[in-house]
């Protein structure tokens, strides 16, 4: 019983050594915490992004895949979509959402709504365009 008890406590440093390892090579993981990469905590299956890391464990290969396809790439959603994260270092932007979850797409921020950003700015240019062309006919008339 003292052996067993022993070797557990002697292989819990490991765990969390290794845990804190990989939480380390992907930003904002602590979000998620082992759900970042699995399906219901650590040592259960992998989940999209978690087999995804698996086969590409550099983050610099990772950050531009959308791993859960719901349109957001996981730099997106993770706050990082330019690729600029370094392994143990702080993420450049804020958490957007959950890189294994494909309904979710930037629901805690715009982090990743850069579609509906460029269809407003888009939007915008449209309305100016249309106020000048107005005022230019209106100009035209009073001729």
């Amino acid at each position: 019983m003292k052996l067993a008890l022993s070797l557990t406590i002697l292989a819990l440093p490991t765990a969390a050594m290794a845990r804190s390892e990989y939480m380390s090579q992907v930003p904002h993981a602590g979000e998620n915490s082992c759900d970042t990469c699995h399906v219901n905590g650590g040592g259960s299956d992998r989940n999209a992004f978690g087999a995804d890391y698996a086969q590409f464990p550099d983050w610099q290969q990772l950050f531009d895949r959308d791993s859960d396809g719901d349109g957001c790439t996981n730099g997106e959603e993770l706050g990082d979509p330019d690729g600029a994260f370094v392994a143990g270092g702080d993420a450049p932007g804020p958490y957007s959402s959950n890189p294994a979850d494909g309904s979710d797409c930037g629901s805690e921020n715009s982090g990743c709504s850069v579609t509906s950003s460029s269809k407003l700015d888009g939007l915008i240019l449209i309305a100016i365009g249309l106020l000048f062309a107005r005022r230019r006919t209106q100009s035209l008339q009073a001729s």
